[in-house]
């Protein structure tokens, strides 16, 4: 390989040919796991990602949605035609594959990404005021060792 060789990471078969020139094993092809690594869909995950996106074009899904209300959407509708054989039906099965197909058709850019709203969080709130844009007196200070408490047992000063 090269040393002016540029690797792009979003490539999945380059990242194969560099992975067996450095004679690294498959695993280190991928950030996470194969079925979770936004840099690798491919075949089976962009189809359903694709699937997904021409479903939601053609129900017309918009407005800040949850996965939970394009199941029911997809499911009221009783024909659509699921990827996997048959129509899509309100299976714990169709649930799993609806959920990986509405993340990889976001990370694809085949659907909105702004439109999904988050309910098992609550809204994050900014507590700390820190960095050098902050208001804080004392954000850009870092702490020194002599204005730390230390207590407990087995703790010493530096």
């Amino acid at each position: 390989m090269a040393d002016d060789f540029v690797i792009d990471w979003t490539d999945y078969d380059q990242l194969k040919i560099v992975s067996r020139e450095l004679g690294r094993p498959g695993e280190y092809k991928v950030a996470l796991s194969r079925e979770n690594d936004p840099f690798a869909i491919r075949d089976g995950r962009a189809e359903m990602a694709k699937w997904l996106a021409d479903v939601w074009h053609r129900l017309n899904i918009t407005g800040t949605v949850h996965v939970r209300r394009i199941h029911y959407i997809i499911v009221s509708h009783k024909s659509i035609a699921f990827p996997k054989g048959g129509n899509y039906e309100n299976t714990e099965r169709h649930w799993d594959d609806l959920r990986w197909a509405v993340r990889d058709a976001r990370y694809l850019g085949l659907i909105p990404d702004d439109d999904f709203e988050d309910r098992r969080n609550a809204v994050p709130r900014r507590k700390a005021h820190n960095g050098p844009h902050s208001h804080h007196p004392r954000s850009s200070t870092p702490p020194s060792a002599d204005r730390l408490e230390w207590s407990g047992q087995g703790c010493a000063a530096p």
